[in-house]
């Protein structure tokens, strides 16, 4: 009972923090970044504004006006992994804003796509060739079509039927042309490619790639909106510590449930 009722409160203030998005009133930056041993971190600042998420809170809930994302939720989304450690997950009413800075470290990506706010974008880490490293993340569907669909589930709830009310309204579009979304990824390199963004050259042999869109990008009918960056390696990094890495990490991937599986039978003939 305790594990269902916190789940529903984790629904409840996504659902919520997305109605401050709706107003406009809502910035959000993500950034991956890949070092050359494979590992890495995200850092994600957000902020919301207090006013917006105050409209959206029903007006007979007791007691001042709690962040519209909880540290809970916070945890919540960022577990999963056993190897991903969220390290920072700081939560601040600054100014008229509620300001969001969290940070996670990881050990490799595959790791990284298996926590939870991260596991529907089909991320990877690849090699295109012997000599070049490519990052691939499909951030469809959105943070805001989960909402939605969580919505619909909360049919009682006092924050479903506003949220749903407004996604679905016809002038939604230009309700939402304000909240704009930022996504970065790092990956080492002496050069880089990327069908959509802004590629900029940081310290040493490490390259970004931005994509920024609008929150009405994502009502746009057409393909998924990918994140999509290529580098050429340094001639130390080809095969080497990322290959050997990467290598190492597919086939603990394969043979893990395979020893689970022969270890299972083991027990059940003996």
């Amino acid at each position: 009972m305790r594990v269902h009722g916190f789940a529903r409160f984790a629904r409840l203030a996504a659902t919520a923090a997305l109605l401050a998005v709706l107003a406009g009133c809502f910035e959000y930056k993500e950034s991956i970044t890949v070092r050359p041993d494979g590992s890495g971190t995200v850092e994600i600042t957000a902020w919301i504004s207090e006013k917006a998420a105050q409209n959206y809170r029903p007006s007979d809930l007791p007691g001042a006006a709690p962040p519209p994302v909880s540290k809970g939720v916070v945890e919540q989304l960022m577990s999963g992994s056993g190897t991903v450690n969220l390290v920072q997950h700081d939560i601040r009413l600054e100014g008229d804003r509620w300001n969001y800075r969290v940070r996670l470290d990881f050990d490799n990506v595959r790791s990284l796509s298996e926590v939870r706010y991260f596991s529907r974008r089909d991320m990877r880490l690849y090699f295109p060739s012997a000599k070049e490293l490519g990052f691939r993340e499909d951030i469809s569907p959105s943070l805001f079509q989960q909402a939605k669909d969580v919505a619909k589930t909360l049919a009682t709830d006092p924050y479903a039927k506003p949220f749903l009310a407004v996604a679905d309204s016809a002038n939604f579009p230009a309700v939402v042309e304000g909240a704009t979304i930022s996504y970065s990824v790092t990956l080492p390199g002496i050069s880089a490619t990327a069908p959509e963004g802004i590629v900029t050259r940081g310290e040493g042999d490490m390259f970004t790639l931005t994509r920024e869109f609008k929150m009405s990008d994502f009502l746009k009918a057409g393909p998924p909106q990918l994140v999509q960056v290529t580098t050429a390696l340094p001639a130390e990094y080809s095969f080497t510590v990322i290959v050997v890495i990467l290598l190492l990490a597919s086939i603990i991937g394969i043979l893990v449930p395979a020893v689970r599986l022969i270890i299972i039978k083991t027990h059940g003939s003996a």
